[in-house]
């Protein structure tokens, strides 16, 4: 555990001098210099935040282009913090998420229910979503991190924000709701059929079950399972989303991780249900077997394996360490992950680098995509170590 403790301290001395804001690979659209050359809406500002994301070094301050506060960091660091806490309880964790909770309410989205959206425009092929305006998956971040933080300091103002956010999903978001079936859409603003979305959303209404007792948010997350269980393929993977009028999309790389994630919150935050433990086992021997190498590196988008990312590492070592609880054998290799990526990818400075090519390597210091999600891999790691040390 040497290893992984020195990894994540001098990750955690970084973080801190960064005062929980950064850069982040998507933020090319906040450009002041770009915002006044370019239309508010049209393709010219999605060509220009795929360059600076595909770029390896950073032009960010010739751009104009500052660090932010990013809800869905600082969701994962309010989680670091919370389980820190409860492996070595040093005050300092609990002061520091206080005031991540301070931040995400200042820069939480203008809806009546409580969510929060990125800090910068996100803008895909087909669509256009401003900053901060609301999403299942950046929410449902910051609602993990409040529920983390809730079982450490039973902060009873913390259930009414989880409450608040629970209305979001189930009030606010469109769905496809058929029989005993739900899927969750991304955002208010348009409808689709994601499945890490969808079981993202669905951990929400969970946690929001697991404090509240509320039966109403047990089952409409059974039928966000339901819906996306039953569409696994036959080799364990999943499709990225489903047709909705467009082409589906097969992008088989960390979101693959992320959904075996909400299954097994499933199994500890509620029951076996038929066929979810088996559809865990299936997702995550092809997650083990096809998505990454024996050293420990994952492919960036099966089959392609170059570049190494830091994303797909960090879901590596967060994913094999949960499942452990399920197959034991699978602890040692969410380390092997680890080890890897410290050595290969971690600055003597502290932070992550972004991808690792054959050549070039791009160490630009992102701090939601790199070091949020490194930290929370590292304290997932060292929580699932130390529990199996303790038994």
């Amino acid at each position: 555990m040497e290893n992984i403790d020195t990894s994540l301290n001098k990750a955690l001395d970084w973080v801190r001098t960064q005062n929980f804001k950064g850069f982040d690979p998507y933020d090319g659209t906040n450009s002041v210099l770009l915002d006044s050359l370019l239309p508010p809406y049209g393709r010219g500002k999605y060509y220009a935040q795929q360059i600076f994301k595909r770029l390896p070094i950073n032009l960010r301050h010739f751009f104009q282009i500052y660090k932010t506060y990013n809800p869905k960091a600082l969701g994962l660091l309010l989680s670091v913090y919370s389980k820190l806490y409860v492996i070595d309880p040093k005050e300092e964790y609990i002061l520091f998420c206080e005031k991540i909770i301070k931040i995400l309410i200042n820069i939480r989205s203008s809806f009546q229910n409580l969510s929060w959206g990125y800090s910068f425009d996100w803008i895909g092929k087909d669509f256009y979503l401003k900053k901060y305006k609301p999403s299942i998956v950046v929410t449902s971040t910051v609602v993990r991190g409040l529920y983390d933080f809730f079982n450490v300091t039973n902060n009873q103002q913390i259930i009414t924000m989880i409450e608040s956010s629970t209305r979001f999903i189930t009030e606010d978001l469109p769905r496809l709701e058929k029989d005993d079936e739900i899927c969750f859409s991304y955002t208010p603003y348009f409808e689709n059929r994601v499945h890490n979305a969808n079981l993202l959303g669905a951990e929400s209404l969970l946690r929001h079950y697991s404090i509240t007792g509320s039966e109403k948010s047990k089952s409409l997350a059974t039928k966000a399972f339901n819906y996306t269980i039953r569409r696994q393929q036959q080799d364990g993977s999943w499709k990225y989303s489903e047709d909705l009028g467009k082409k589906e999309r097969i992008q088989t790389d960390w979101h693959q991780g992320f959904i075996l994630d909400s299954i097994g919150e499933y199994l500890n935050l509620v029951e076996e249900r038929e066929g979810y433990l088996t559809a865990l086992h299936k997702g995550a021997n092809f997650y083990y077997r096809v998505q990454f190498k024996s050293n420990g590196t994952g492919f960036w988008r099966y089959p392609q394996y170059w570049p190494i990312d830091i994303h797909n590492q960090s879901q590596g070592i967060i994913t094999f360490a949960k499942v452990s609880v399920f197959d034991n054998k699978y602890l040692d290799f969410s380390k092997t992950i680890a080890d890897w990526t410290s050595v290969n990818m971690q600055s003597q400075e502290g932070f992550f680098f972004h991808q690792k090519w054959p050549i070039v390597t791009n160490k630009i210091p992102y701090l939601r995509w790199s070091q949020a999600w490194m930290l929370y891999a590292l304290v997932t790691l060292k929580e699932k170590q130390t529990n199996e040390t303790i038994s």
